[in-house]
């Protein structure tokens, strides 16, 4: 129950509750009582930082477009009427980016800093948020607040933006005196922007983009932009119409929810568009949109009280920690799971094994190797032979054994070498260092712990020889090794050589900042990513705290094998000091001058593979027929790879040093900064070391994209970019030196 005393009381209460004293009888009809200490009309913030939040009654209303009405959208048909018997709060504003940047300087909403495009953060709505980045500031704000924050669903949504009318606008039967009320397009964007396609309101306000909430005058609940300004995310899937739809309020869902609701239109869209009962759809939750935002919900205590019983609070809560899994969101689910342990623990509640199997998987995949053994053997021991999950939960727990039993991971107490000992690990096993148990025993000088290896047979000799061995293996060119931690890449040691950088004059398609040739030489051999960094290494960085907490978005293309995007050249950075500090080598990005040479791999034709583009299908991914499908302005190769977006890694032939996809995929971020002094190699280092003076807020990038054009997808082909630049054809690479501690 909110402590009214601990409250930030704003606005007049009295005033708001006078306004929906009309409305009540609209929308709730005589006897609609507010929920004890939740006063309908009452505006309050939970916290300083917290979004102002309005009380709005229950009541009933019918949902979806009135008869007679043109369906201009998603069909909003069969009008429907939909009771909600509780009360709630909504946000009185869309989410601005103030209380969005909150959210991140408090360490939430995966430090994620979505772009304003230059037209203000402050009290601008939150724009290039996407559906789950949304549920991510609701989580925040209940772990905040001890209260539970949402999305609306999409019927909440239509009931309080028509706050008790039945008119397609909340202010009148027409879309006239738009611009007192709702941020569309518009005179004035019309002028600028040009849309020939969709007419223009033929009023005019001040703003062509978003503009700050509260601009335009509110509906009858208090609620501003409930048209206009960012289309709002609500929490139901996209269905075709409203048949068999819920009647009281909840969201409409499915496991795989691959289409979330947009309501409420933006300031792109034209009158045809704003109203009251349109609804869009995302393609497939994309991220990045200029035009989205939301607004968030606040469950009062409302319910009866069974609804707070420690059962109904399970199924709650393993609800919302299906939702964060579904999410990849694993570290708040392993909070929502700890919330389910306490019930367990206070209340006696029964856990369902299902759940521990739950938990099982979620500690897998942030790294809690010993939590998710204890939570796999826990399901084994309740669901017995014979449950759905036993194949699963068995390979689960051999999957938890081995990494929780590690030479490093296996000596960090005694009771964890016991534990492994026990269940029969060898105790001269090395990692892929060479360093075996004992070897990480003596560095946390545990004697404890080495008594204990030694007695089980851990043999100092053979510990040293296996040291040695491994040093000299990964050392010779061509060698493939991985790093011992969690989410390393798998690298390759290229050798030293030289060769000559940039493209002849004669080379299709070259353009003059790739010349002129030069000679470069690599002193030293180095160690190369085998594939860009995928979605899995960059999703391990941030469960074990790097990567600034950033979680990237997929574009719903999928993540694990994929190369991660939308990652900047900072991103790039923070990944790169995370290897290194886990692993104790030195990781890094290539320079520009390394990458081409591990790129061309010996050759000196355009493309690794050859001279002309033929036969890219099969060593990389750029624009093909399946692109082209999407997009007939684009030249496409004439064959066909099944990709039309990113590719999982590997999925292409590799070069002759090995590598994949050094070409097309997606773009590399390199160390080097843009020179133009003479927007060529002029002057340029011939020692393979990056460019480093010039114009260094700006990044080298090579490689071209899975979005490029033939061409384009050259070894001497190179591009830059901003260094705190996103995008879904951008990921990266990486480095390692060879013999750094």
């Amino acid at each position: 129950m909110l402590n009214r005393a601990s409250r930030l009381i704003v606005g007049d209460a009295a005033g708001r509750v006078a306004v929906l004293a009309l409305v009540l009888g609209l929308a709730g009809g005589p006897g609609v009582r507010p929920a004890t200490g939740q006063e309908t009309g009452e505006v309050f913030r939970d916290c300083e930082a917290c979004p102002e939040m309005v009380v709005v009654p229950s009541g009933s209303y019918m949902m979806g477009t009135p008869e007679g009405v043109a369906v201009r959208s998603f069909s909003g048909e069969p009008q429907h009427r939909v009771t909600i018997a509780y009360s709630f709060a909504v946000g009185v504003y869309e989410v601005t980016f103030d209380q969005w940047d909150a959210c991140v300087r408090a360490g939430g909403c995966g430090r994620y800093r979505p772009s304003d495009l230059g037209w203000g953060r402050g009290k601008h709505p939150a724009v290039n948020v996407n559906w789950e980045d949304a549920w991510g500031y609701a989580d925040w704000l209940t772990e905040r607040t001890g209260e539970e924050y949402r999305l609306l669903s999409e019927a909440e949504w239509e009931y309080v933006a028509r706050a008790g009318t039945r008119m397609e606008w909340f202010w009148g039967e027409t879309a006239e005196n738009q611009c007192r009320h709702a941020n569309g397009y518009d005179a004035g964007a019309h002028a600028e922007l040009r849309r020939e396609r969709h007419g223009p309101a033929a009023c005019e306000d001040e703003w062509t983009f978003t503009a700050p909430v509260g601009s335009y005058q509110p509906n009858r609940f208090g609620l501003h932009d409930v048209l206009g300004n960012v289309r709002e995310w609500v929490n139901d899937c996209f269905t075709d119409n409203y048949e068999g739809a819920p009647t009281d309020g909840s969201p409409w869902i499915s496991e795989d929810c691959l289409f979330p609701v947009l309501r409420g239109g933006s300031w792109l869209e034209s009158p045809e568009f704003l109203y009251l009962s349109s609804r869009m759809r995302t393609l497939g939750g994309s991220a990045g949109s200029n035009t989205i935002g939301f607004r968030v919900a606040r469950t009062l205590t409302l319910a009866p009280s069974s609804e707070f019983r420690p059962e109904a609070q399970l199924d709650r809560l393993t609800v919302k920690a299906a939702r964060q899994i579904r999410g990849k969101q694993y570290d708040m689910a392993l909070r929502t799971l700890d919330r389910v342990l306490e019930l367990r623990e206070t209340h006696g509640v029964e856990i369902p094994a299902a759940v521990w199997m739950q938990r099982a998987e979620v500690a897998m995949e942030v790294g809690s190797y010993a939590e998710a053994k204890a939570a796999a053997a826990r399901y084994l021991e309740i669901a017995g032979q014979g449950e759905e999950h036993l194949a699963a939960a068995l390979e689960l727990l051999d999957r938890a054994v081995a990494a929780a039993c590690t030479p490093e991971r296996m000596t960090e107490t005694l009771e964890s070498v016991e534990s492994c000992l026990a269940i029969g690990t060898d105790p001269n096993e090395a990692d892929a260092d060479g360093r075996s148990t004992l070897d990480w025993a003596a560095e946390r000088g545990d004697a404890g712990i080495m008594a204990a290896l030694l007695e089980a047979g851990a043999e100092p000799a053979l510990a040293a020889v296996a040291a040695i061995e491994a040093k000299r293996a990964a050392t010779q060119p061509g060698t493939v090794f991985r790093d011992d931690c969690v989410g390393c890449p798998e690298m390759v040691v290229v050798p030293a050589g030289s060769f000559l950088m940039g493209s002849p004059s004669t080379e299709e398609e070259r353009r003059d900042f790739e010349g002129p040739q030069h000679l470069v030489t690599i002193g030293s051999q180095f160690a190369v990513g085998v594939y860009e960094v995928t979605f899995a290494e960059w999703d391990a960085c941030m469960r074990m705290g790097g990567c600034s907490g950033y979680r990237p978005y997929d574009e719903r293309w999928g993540r694990d094998r994929r190369p991660v995007i939308n990652v900047s050249w900072e991103n790039a950075q923070e990944y790169v000091r995370w290897l290194s500090r886990e692993t104790g080598k030195e990781y890094r990005l290539l320079s520009e001058a390394e990458w081409e040479y591990v790129a061309r791999a010996g050759t000196r034709t355009a493309r690794f593979w050859g001279e002309s583009d033929s036969g890219q299908c099969n060593y990389a991914n750029g624009v093909d027929q399946d692109a082209h499908q999407g997009n007939t302005d684009l030249l496409a190769v004439s064959c066909s790879d099944g990709y039309a977006g990113p590719a999982p890694v590997g999925e292409f032939q590799p070069n002759a040093f090995g590598l994949h996809d050094v070409l097309g995929n997606v773009w590399e971020w390199t160390q080097d900064c843009l020179n133009r002094r003479n927007a060529n190699y002029s002057g340029a280092p011939a020692d393979g070391s990056a460019w480093q003076s010039g114009l260094c807020s700006f990044r080298m990038l090579r490689g071209s994209s899975w979005a490029d054009a033939p061409g384009s997808l050259r070894s001497a082909n190179r591009s830059a970019s901003s260094l705190d630049y996103r995008d879904a054809e951008l990921g990266f690479r990486v480095a390692r030196t060879i013999n750094s501690r």
